[in-house]
């Protein structure tokens, strides 16, 4: 089938209301703590229905009565052979999400050794809602969710000796389950969590 991704003559304006509240402690030369809490309300963002959404609404629709070869953004051949399907650009209504940022960093002297810069930082999502595409009139919530992981974070260890640098970058994604149109095609509908780890070296030439 075709599928039609068209934009939208009558979408309305995208609106947000926006806070955060953080605090930085440094205790140490080098040393650093932050913590920010963040608080974010987006109302009539813009966004695409999913495909299976389209055909369950098309299916209703049919079941409800209503016939021909374009049903609900739907289009249909002889024998009734999928031929498209149009999914404009949506206001999908309400998205509303909260959490913590964590960063730490610190950074040192091993004397003859070089210096050393290290960071973590740590993302924790407390809620995140969004209004469901099928039923706009309800929330759903998210976090947990697949492809909304509840935590994230990224620990990075510099290390500097005159022209040798190295970096390695631990990056780890918490565990996942359910609450998406995915899930028709996984089993068990679940990502366990992950962590992935990068590592470069570099080294200055002393010639220009």
């Amino acid at each position: 089938f075709i599928p039609i991704e068209s934009g939208n003559r009558n979408l309305n304006a995208t609106e947000s209301d926006q806070w955060s509240l953080g605090l930085v402690w440094s205790p140490l030369d080098g040393l650093s703590f932050g913590i920010d809490y963040y608080n974010i309300d987006i109302d009539e963002e813009i966004s695409r229905s999913t495909y299976q959404r389209l055909m369950d609404q098309e299916f209703a629709l049919r079941q409800a009565g209503e016939a021909g070869s374009l049903v609900g953004g739907v289009s249909r051949g002889v024998g009734g052979r999928l031929v498209s399907i149009d999914n404009p650009l949506i206001n999908v209504a309400t998205r509303k999400t909260e959490g913590v940022d964590l960063d730490l960093r610190w950074a040192f002297s091993i004397g003859r050794f070089g210096d050393v810069r290290t960071s973590l930082l740590w993302t924790h999502v407390i809620n995140f809602e969004e209004s469901d595409i099928a039923d706009p009139s309800r929330e759903v919530s998210r976090d947990g969710d697949l492809f909304f992981p509840e935590d994230r974070g990224q620990l990075t260890l510099d290390w500097a000796l005159g022209d040798f640098t190295a970096t390695t970058v631990g990056s780890y994604t918490a565990s996942q389950s359910g609450g998406s149109d995915f899930c028709f095609f996984l089993d068990p509908c679940r990502f366990a969590s992950f962590t992935t780890w990068d590592v470069q070296a570099s080294y200055s030439a002393p010639w220009g």
